[in-house]
């Protein structure tokens, strides 16, 4: 997911929805369970998308750990 880097009259640290959480690790399970989901749903309509559309499907980014 993209998030803007800033908006007028905007605090930065709420611009990231991670940092809206107390408990960021509750916060990255969510979100990674719903990548997921998203992901499986296109799956089913899949077979009915031309390359410009698969090439638009959901992905799930994975970081690498520092």
């Amino acid at each position: 997911m993209e998030v803007p880097a800033s908006v007028a009259n905007v605090p930065a640290e709420i611009l990231d929805p991670r940092n809206t959480w107390a408990d960021k690790e509750a916060y990255d399970k969510t979100a990674a369970s719903l990548a997921e989901k998203f992901v499986s749903n296109f799956k089913k309509y899949a077979d009915f998308a031309n390359e410009e559309i698969l090439a638009g499907a959901p992905k799930v980014a994975v970081e690498a750990s520092v």
